[in-house]
């Protein structure tokens, strides 16, 4: 009976330290950068309980996984500083490196662009280098050249920065006709090549949503919509998506003056033939709002990635998975299945003027070795086996006390004086 408890109580004790790993070695952020590239989403940075972060995680989504049962993979990343607010995007030659540009305020000093190879899982100063800032609260888009667009900023000055991920240079874009919008908003490249610029924060004021913002990459030119239907709150700190038919942007969470955004009032359409907002019909437990979090579609799915808000991550998964491939209906769920994203058809000719029907090709794709990562999941196999391994040592040495034991009570029940003549 002994021996029972104290494997038993042993087995509980390794499962509390399993379950404690597993939770405490991610912590929770927001204001981090994500970049999906060869099948992984790779999370940089951000905010957690008032100190920036430095850390380099990634999801593998190229196999099925539940979001309550997460395995994080780790790469060193003491190479770059701790950072907040940041732009990750995915660029050069072939499309297959992830070029990270540290956020920050101006009075703060670091090396601005650095590269990340999934291929060899290693980091290199970038020859891309700027003597400007990469204003903190921006938002990098990438276009089909492998240029990334970054708009404004917390701080001023309010510019378009263009950079060259393949030809390693960088410009300014034109700013005649641009808004006043500044930081926090949600930004989208749409199939045709133009950008499209949603909610946000400008002139110390949040932004509303009955007007959108257009950037022209191609002829590099600014123009504003106005929108209608069920417009949404203002809000800020919100995240913006293309659908998967390329004719339709969904936006998620955000904050206004007062609050976070309502969880009812979290998810809004934008159909794009018509610049009419409405609010999708919606299955599935509908998630806390949230708010300076990223979202990023992948396969069938618009990915949430950790985030501000009253979400309680012991209830409430850091990853919140919304199934997006039926227009008439999407659905929050737990699990994600891996699919080929449907090609993308050129938009409406019923569009707007200043909205072209340019067809955007389809993305590139890289190979990554994966060598070099070392997996928090390895980490708890390592302590599992580890731990049975003293287990089993523990009941090695159990059985032998026992057996003794059981030897000496047989022992002292012989009669003294009846030995053997």
């Amino acid at each position: 009976m002994l021996q029972k408890s104290l494997v038993n109580t042993a087995l509980w004790f390794l499962l509390q330290l399993i379950f404690r790993i597993n939770c405490q070695l991610i912590r929770e952020r927001y204001l981090h950068t994500t970049t999906f590239a060869d099948n992984k989403l790779y999370i940089m940075g951000g905010t957690s309980s008032g100190s920036n972060l430095r850390d380099f995680i990634y999801l593998d989504f190229s196999e099925s996984f539940n979001t309550r049962h997460l395995t994080w993979n780790r790469i060193s990343s003491d190479f770059l500083p701790e950072n907040t607010g940041s732009i990750s995007v995915k660029g050069g030659k072939d499309n297959d490196t992830i070029f990270f540009f540290a956020g920050r305020s101006p009075n703060e000093n670091s090396r601005l662009v650095y590269e990340f190879g999934p291929q060899t899982n290693s980091w290199r100063i970038s020859p891309l280098q700027l003597n400007i800032t990469i204003n903190t609260g921006s938002t990098g888009v990438v276009d089909n050249k492998g240029r990334m667009y970054s708009w404004a900023g917390y701080y001023p000055p309010r510019n378009m920065l263009i950079l060259d991920t393949i030809e390693f240079n960088w410009k300014f874009g034109n700013i005649i006709s641009a808004p006043t919008l500044e930081a926090w908003y949600g930004a989208s490249l749409l199939p045709d090549q133009m950008i499209i610029y949603i909610g946000g924060y400008q002139d110390g004021a949040i932004n509303t949503l009955d007007q959108v913002y257009i950037y022209n990459t191609i002829k590099d030119t600014w123009s504003n919509i106005t929108t209608s239907g069920n417009i949404p709150s203002p809000r800020m700190g919100l995240s913006a998506v293309l659908g998967l038919d390329g004719r339709r942007i969904i936006i998620f969470g955000g904050e206004n003056e007062y609050d976070f955004i309502p969880a009812n009032e979290s998810l809004y359409v934008l159909n794009l033939v018509n610049f009419e907002w409405y609010i999708p019909t919606i299955s599935g437990k509908i998630p806390e709002s949230r708010i300076s979090h990223k979202g990023d579609v992948i396969g069938e799915y618009m990915v949430i990635t950790f985030g501000r808000g009253n979400y309680n991550s012991t209830t409430e998964s850091h990853i919140l998975l919304l199934n997006i491939s039926n227009n008439e209906e999407y659905y929050w769920t737990d699990n994600f299945e891996p699919s080929s994203p449907p090609l993308l058809p050129p938009p409406s000719k019923s569009l707007p003027p200043g909205i072209s029907s340019t067809e955007f090709p389809p993305p590139k794709h890289s190979v990554s070795s994966g060598n070099g990562s070392v997996t928090i999941n390895r980490s708890i196999i390592s302590i599992i086996v580890v731990s049975l391994i003293g287990i089993a040592l523990l009941l090695f040495g159990l059985c032998k006390w026992n057996k003794s034991r059981k030897s000496r009570v047989n022992t002292s029940s012989i009669p003294h004086g009846c030995g053997i003549n």
